[in-house]
């Protein structure tokens, strides 16, 4: 049998709320159609989105836009590591 849907406890115990990399960058839209856009993309990656892939670097696709923080002394974004099969 699988495993049910939102059964993992990150979904109800997360002492640490995780904000992407996106909503603290310059370059971000936020929702247009119901998809979340940014300057570099008309729909953002998943894994940019989870931080399992940081674009501080060219990624194909992204209009020649990458992570520009709001606020240059805030911490630099952590890759995050998936976890889970289905992250």
């Amino acid at each position: 049998m699988g495993k049910k849907p939102y059964s993992d406890s990150r979904w109800w115990d997360n002492p640490m709320p995780h904000t992407p990399q996106c909503g603290k960058c310059k370059n971000y839209i936020g929702y247009i159609d119901g998809l979340l856009c940014c300057k570099a993309f008309d729909s953002i990656p998943r894994d940019i989105l989870n931080d399992y892939v940081l674009h501080d670097h060219p990624i194909d696709g992204d209009h020649g836009f990458q992570y520009e923080p709001i606020d240059p002394g805030a911490p630099q974004p952590v890759r995050r590591e998936k976890i889970m099969p289905y992250d």
